[in-house]
């Protein structure tokens, strides 16, 4: 893309270091508003992420109980994470029709819920208060930092970050084009997947997102996961289609300072909330997008 810009921001850490605390502390808050938790009561989620990690440390804070229903792919930091936290962790072993682990995750959240309806489910994937937490934060000091953006590759299985930015982005920069991307075997767990509002989603396979992820460690020093790798990834696939002179901006999910695992060595990778990454030659074969109308 010659002559655009292509600046990568994470979401970092917020207070107390945990990535999607903020969110974290508004579901908490609604339930407890809606009657739904009370003292003494236990919160039960599906998380391979940084959300498990923040609903730990807000239910750990207030004194409820946390059980996390997690997979073979969490990385074993997170899980020593979650039981540092308090959190109970139970998990999955059998691959969903996807072929990977989150629908499995979900199905095994309402069987515990039918087996002890104390339990509480926030549901995250339903949640609207995502949007408003993302919108007043994420999206509102990426543009009062970058001022114009062109395109805009965010993670569809975030939907909390989706959402939210989504909703800012079409508010105040309409003409930003944005793109969900997805890992295939990261499907939404609700009917009709990423909200309708972005104009294309494109599906990056999993060995092209670790791909990304050891180019982005070997050649920037970034220790980044799969949902990082997947976006910049389409990024790269999408080049051909970007205008000269576009600002293309791509937002990383997790936290980078805190990956380890397979995609990294378990070093810290310095802080920065923006950097440039110039792109190498677009993927030799086509893109998996579906455009919206």
């Amino acid at each position: 893309m010659p002559g655009s810009e292509v600046h990568l921001v994470t979401e970092g850490s917020e207070a107390a270091g945990f990535p999607g605390l903020a969110t974290a502390v508004g579901m908490i808050e609604d339930a407890e508003a809606k009657g739904l938790l009370r003292p003494g009561g236990t919160v039960v989620e599906a998380s391979s992420g940084s959300l498990g990690v923040a609903l730990a440390a807000v239910c750990a804070g207030k004194g409820y109980g946390f059980l996390c229903v997690t997979d073979p792919e969490v990385p074993p930091g997170r899980l020593a994470l979650l039981k540092r936290l308090g959190a109970q962790i139970t998990g999955v072993t059998r691959r969903d029709a996807n072929g990977g682990f989150l629908l499995s995750r979900i199905e095994r959240v309402r069987e515990l819920l039918t087996a002890d309806p104390r339990l509480v489910w926030l549901n995250p994937y339903a949640y609207s208060a995502h949007s408003a937490a993302r919108s007043a934060r994420t999206a509102a000091a990426i543009l009062a930092e970058l001022g114009r953006v062109d395109h805009l590759f965010l993670a569809a299985g975030a939907l909390r970050t989706l959402r939210g930015c989504l909703d800012h982005f079409r508010e105040f920069s309409p003409r930003t084009r944005v793109t969900a991307v997805a890992v295939p075997d990261d499907q939404f767990p609700e009917p009709g997947g990423p909200p309708e509002a972005t104009d294309a989603l494109l599906l990056i396979p999993a060995p092209e997102a670790v791909r990304m992820c050891r180019r982005l460690a070997a050649e920037h020093g970034l220790a980044a996961g799969r949902p990082t790798g997947a976006v910049l990834a389409a990024v790269v696939r999408a080049a051909p289609s970007i205008d000269s002179g576009s600002r293309v901006l791509a937002l990383a999910p997790d936290p980078r300072h805190r990956r380890t695992g397979p995609f990294g060595d378990g070093n810290p990778a310095p802080r920065a909330a923006a950097s440039t990454v110039p792109p190498h030659p677009p993927h030799s074969a086509a893109p998996h997008e579906e455009t919206r109308s």
